[in-house]
């Protein structure tokens, strides 16, 4: 059920991209139209004539991050700036868009599980898994555990559904409440 709906979410967001880019250059043409009939005239920007972006969105993204640097105290913005620049993506999204998507989707860390059985030719013999999950994880600004005992293993963990998790990717812990 939870997936028919998070499908859902993703149907309608990819529903709206689509809306914007189709209407993109209607949308500035009409823009540069309405500016130029209104060429030296001066006018006060009230809060009725804010468009639903400057209204609804750029506020409710502000919050979202807000409450993704609650969540994580050792996260700061410009943290999250270094990373997205490190990982190439400081051009197409900002620090404050990332949290705010981070918290919307509610990705407070990440855990591995024990990975088994991977071909010779699918390793890198520089590094371990590990470590390269980890650093995946880091550039995400999320922190991160590996090697879990979980999965389709002989000794595993069991863990419970619906409960709440606490990871401490410093001292490598999962400790379920």
């Amino acid at each position: 059920m939870l997936l028919l709906v998070l499908g859902l979410m993703m149907f309608g967001v990819a529903i709206y991209f689509i809306a914007e880019v189709a209407t993109s250059t209607a949308r500035q043409r009409s823009v540069a139209i309405g500016r130029a009939t209104r060429y030296g005239e001066l006018s006060r920007q009230g809060a009725a004539e804010l468009k639903f972006r400057e209204r609804v969105l750029e506020p409710g993204v502000a919050r979202l991050a807000r409450i993704s640097l609650k969540l994580n105290p050792r996260m700061t913005v410009q943290t999250v700036e270094a990373k997205l620049l490190s990982a190439g993506l400081a051009r197409k999204v900002t620090p404050t868009a990332f949290l705010a998507t981070k918290a919307a989707l509610g990705v407070a860390g990440l855990a591995f599980g024990h990975f088994t059985e991977i071909p010779p030719d699918q390793t890198n013999e520089n590094r371990a898994l590990d470590d390269l999950l980890r650093e995946v994880a880091d550039r995400c600004a999320v922190p991160c555990v590996a090697s879990i005992p979980v999965g389709h293993i002989a000794d595993q963990w069991t863990l419970p559904f619906g409960r709440t998790a606490v990871l401490d990717a410093d001292s490598r812990t999962l400790t379920i409440e």
